[in-house]
């Protein structure tokens, strides 16, 4: 999701949640991340009822395992590193370590989400649904810069 204050405003306002990747340009609440997810939290984490979930398949010739963690931001926080950021409820740290099938080789990668979303699986569910949606926007990028916006009221019925 386009994560800048002002979509999560009209998101929450609108009654919707929203999961939004952190970035370098969101600066302070991308360290802020970094800072809280330590090896000692994400233990931590694991053993909270509600704040770990954990996936696992082969896929592209290797195997994946997922791991999503949820860290509930406090009263204080909502104050200071994330005033202004609209129904903010956790940061969600998801790490994806890799291993290929043939040559053995291990990649692990980790990126935070802000999220309006209070259930860990579903926080899940609609990160692995983002990287679904950019991989088919990606292969049809051609397509779509080909298509004109249409007005509800000009859609046929």
């Amino acid at each position: 999701m386009h994560m800048q204050k002002e979509t999560v405003r009209i998101i929450s306002e609108g009654k919707g949640d929203y999961v939004g990747g952190l970035k370098g340009n969101q600066g302070t609440l991308n360290d802020f991340a970094g800072s809280i997810f330590t090896e000692g939290n994400l233990r931590k984490l694991e053993a909270l009822d509600g704040c770990f979930h954990k996936t696992s398949e082969i896929s592209h010739n290797q195997l994946e395992e997922r791991f999503f963690y949820m860290f509930p931001v406090t009263a204080s926080q909502k104050k200071g590193v994330l005033d202004g950021w609209k129904k903010a409820h956790a940061i969600v740290c998801y790490r994806k370590h890799t291993i290929n099938n043939v040559t053995g080789a291990e990649g692990l990668e980790t990126r935070y989400y802000l999220t309006s979303l209070k259930d860990i699986q579903e926080a899940a569910y609609c990160i692995r649904a983002h990287w679904g949606v950019l991989c088919e926007n990606y292969s049809n990028a051609k397509f779509l810069r080909n298509l004109k916006p249409v007005l509800l009221n000009e859609v046929p019925a």
